[in-house]
């Protein structure tokens, strides 16, 4: 069992704020004294220059995609100055408090209630929220308890953590230790905090070194049907193979997998988050021997961010604005190519095999053709994946991967092998690394530069353009044959592009364009905001599933009835009750992916330089 993890090497590690005359907040949380699931929050605040300044609580926190409003977990907010005077203070959205007299404030206090109980409005996934409960320990993302003031993210915070005795605080972040129940952060800026989650419960930890590199796995199952030392020990292969896969040296000294468990009861948002050097995970609490390999892909997955977005991104992901995002047009390589590798190194370190790795492939083309508007450009998916294209979303781990496959062998077919995709992210992190950011705009020339025009001209095409991945040609040069879903008549909503209002947590009809016969008589609209499916609402933490459910349930001739919220020509909204008798329409079926028995040397080539992994050798300048 691992007690701390150590200082890190990196340019906004922890600072020292001996110097006084550094503006500086300073935050005291009460994790000691939980109130009906709800914590006390201080801030002493650093020296304002201005008449009125705004507060903010975040919005939208990177990594999740999703508009999460955490400022409406924020109660009985209070300005005053230094002789504890109110000052006046009004909200003027869920995420903003205007505080005036400013020049006067001293101090800020709040109560901050629980996302996991949360029962109203859009649900905040458990690995994004903050899970307060007296005895079990507590789901600390920073964006949930701690505010920033307007342009001043980028000053040293102080947070002071009160916590229950015999609790510890797992967590990639470097601490202090007054005494036995209280922890202390001090670090360079909000950015920073905010990437850095903490895990409180009952100590149960183990390290595992990979390479230079000392790994922490922080388990909170208060069943005990999940350990860190099986998980540790289960871990332990990935981590070394994906070592090997990066060319034998890990880009951080320091990582931590930050791992609680549901409690019985608890309904939340389930899965990871990502951040630079750890990850956080809200799971179901099952017996881990059922889900280990499953747990083992997300890992996998979480880990190679490492590579991608801390080492290679836009300026949107490195100035990330908390309350009025910018997205990047990338999704395709942040997330896509990350859960490839996940997928591509398990299986040339031999931690699966060819039939897993195809089976994974082949549940990706599914995916991605059956849920997906696969004519939908990755670029425009990625640019507005909070708004329009938030329904598409989940595309980034279907679509995305293929891109990575795909990109992955043209670069080794152009480069006779010298090069793959996992050395082409390294050239890229050469070049910037995580201080430099890309111009959005830019990446296409910036990997032209730096491999083949080839690998310019996919991305431009399939990427930023419509058509679809040509699966066929590429499974084919690395002796796989693709078998495209062949046309078979299915039950549809009829064809439809769909996006999401985040507001109002309702699907729309983003495109009529390839609407087919059925959708034609339901008498869809471009626009329509799709309320209910044959009287059934929604659920906003997963917007696709009554597609999925309602789909299972149809019958031919029955009335299919979908209620939709439709603007007239003055703009006002109406509700409008589209319906037709159901009827099947022919659709593309399931797809296929086997090993070819024979093949030409060409093909033999080719498997092998893909089934090799990155050779790490040098690239292009």
């Amino acid at each position: 069992m691992s007690r701390r993890i150590s200082l890190f090497t990196l340019m906004l590690s922890c600072i020292s704020l001996a110097n006084a005359s550094v503006p500086k907040y300073q935050y005291t949380v009460d994790l000691d004294n939980i109130v009906q699931d709800k914590v006390y929050v201080e801030l002493l605040t650093p020296d304002i220059k201005k008449n009125t300044i705004n507060f903010y609580v975040p919005k939208v926190v990177p990594g999740t995609y999703q508009i999460s409003d955490f400022g409406r977990f924020i109660q009985d907010f209070s300005a005053t100055d230094a002789d504890g005077k109110a000052l006046r203070a009004e909200r003027t959205d869920i995420n903003t408090f205007v505080i005036h007299d400013a020049k006067r404030l001293h101090k800020i206090s709040y109560w901050v209630n629980d996302t996991f109980d949360d029962k109203g409005g859009t649900s905040v996934y458990g690995m994004s929220g903050t899970n307060i409960e007296e005895g079990r320990g507590v789901v600390f993302n920073a964006h949930g308890f701690v505010g920033y003031f307007d342009e001043m993210k980028e000053i040293p915070f102080e947070v002071k953590i009160k916590k229950e005795a015999g609790y510890y605080g797992a967590t990639a972040m470097p601490a202090t230790y007054p005494d036995q129940t209280t922890e202390v952060y001090e670090v360079a800026s909000y950015n920073y905090l905010v990437d850095m989650p903490i895990l409180y419960g009952k100590p149960d930890t183990t390290t595992v070194h990979v390479g230079e590199a000392d790994v922490l796995i922080a388990v909170n199952s208060l069943s005990g049907k999940a350990t860190s030392a099986f998980i540790a020990k289960q871990f332990a292969d990935v981590l070394q193979a994906e070592r090997e896969y990066m060319g034998g040296k890990l880009p951080v000294n320091k990582y931590a997998f930050l791992m609680h468990f549901l409690t019985q009861g608890q309904q939340v948002g389930t899965g990871a988050l990502e951040h630079n050097y750890s990850s956080l995970y809200v799971l179901p609490d099952y017996p881990q021997e059922q889900f280990i390999q499953p747990l083992k892909d997300i890992a996998a997955h979480e880990f190679f961010h490492i590579v991608s977005p801390l080492n290679v991104h836009s300026k949107e992901i490195r100035y990330f604005d908390f309350n009025d995002p910018k997205m990047s047009r990338h999704l395709w390589m942040y997330e896509g190519v990350t859960e490839y590798f996940s997928h591509h190194a398990q299986l040339v370190h031999g931690i699966t095999d060819m039939d897993y790795f195809l089976t994974q492939m082949q549940n990706k083309i599914e995916d991605a053709l059956g849920s997906y508007d696969d004519a939908l450009p990755f670029t425009d998916l990625s640019k507005d994946c909070l708004t329009t294209y938030h329904a598409q979303y989940g595309n980034v781990y279907q679509k995305g991967a293929l891109i990575g496959l795909c990109l992955d062998v043209i670069l080794r077919k152009e480069s006779g092998g010298e090069m793959g995709l996992m050395d082409l992210m390294l050239a890229l992190t050469q070049k910037f690394g995580k201080d430099q950011p890309f111009r959005d705009q830019r990446l296409f020339a910036e990997i032209k530069k730096l491999s083949y025009p080839e690998a310019s001209r996919f991305l431009k095409k399939y990427v930023a353009g419509k058509d679809p991945l040509p699966l066929k040609e590429i499974f084919n040069s690395i002796g796989v044959e693709y078998s495209a879903p062949g046309m078979t008549k299915q039950f549809t909503y009829g064809n439809i592009s769909l996006g999401y209002n985040q507001k109002d947590n309702r699907v729309i009809v983003a495109s009529t364009s390839e609407v087919n016969a059925f959708g034609k008589k339901l008498g869809y609209q471009d626009g329509d905001e799709i309320k209910t499916i044959n009287g059934k609402s929604f659920d906003p933490q997963n917007p696709m599933s009554l597609f999925y459910s309602e789909q299972q349930s149809l019958v031919e001739g029955k009335m299919l009835q979908i209620e939709v919220m439709r603007k007239d020509a003055q703009g006002m909204e109406k509700t409008v009750l589209l319906s037709a008798p159901i009827e099947k329409v022919e659709m593309p079926g399931k797809p296929a992916l086997k090993p070819m028995k024979v093949l030409t040397e060409e093909q033999k080539i080719m498997q092998t330089h893909w089934e090799q992994g990155a050779k790490k050798l040098p690239v292009r300048s």
